[in-house]
């Protein structure tokens, strides 16, 4: 089984933040997990950022490009990406001027079956979450592609 990120935007730096790795590339096999760190840097000099993740199942183009957004299944998480992927859903605080890592963690399920699986990880800057993720889900989010 494989998972392959391709970037569809390099930095969110309209956002007042930027977001590191461009990519993760990973492959494992069913049951297998690995642990990797997405830093944000604020670019702010004043205020702080209030951020929130969304992860979001994404199909993508021969190109590299993200084609569209998956609609999330809640019943067979078998071939389901995002439900993989484990990273803090609450508010992200970023003060101006600092960076900080996030951790996630991609645990594939037991019985995946192999082939390329790839999700899409936002940094939204909102007020509330629904917000943030009515922004990721409309494509104007900056993240990583996972």
């Amino acid at each position: 089984m494989s998972m392959l990120w391709f970037p569809s935007a390099p930095t969110a730096a309209a956002q007042g933040i930027t977001i590191r790795p461009f990519l993760i590339d990973v492959n494992l096999v069913p049951r297998e997990s690995t642990e990797e760190t997405i830093r944000l840097t604020s670019s702010h000099s004043v205020r702080t950022s209030i951020i929130y993740a969304t992860v979001n199942e994404i199909t993508v183009g021969s190109d590299g490009e993200i084609n569209e957004f998956v609609p999330p299944v809640m019943t067979d998480r078998t071939n389901s990406v995002t439900s993989w992927i484990s990273i803090g859903r609450g508010r992200i605080s970023l003060p101006a001027g600092e960076s900080i890592d996030v951790p996630i963690t991609i645990a594939t399920h037991p019985f995946a079956e192999p082939g390329e699986y790839h999700a899409f990880i936002g940094f939204v800057e909102a007020s509330k979450r629904h917000v943030a993720e009515e922004v990721a889900l409309s494509g104007e989010a900056d993240g990583v592609i996972v």
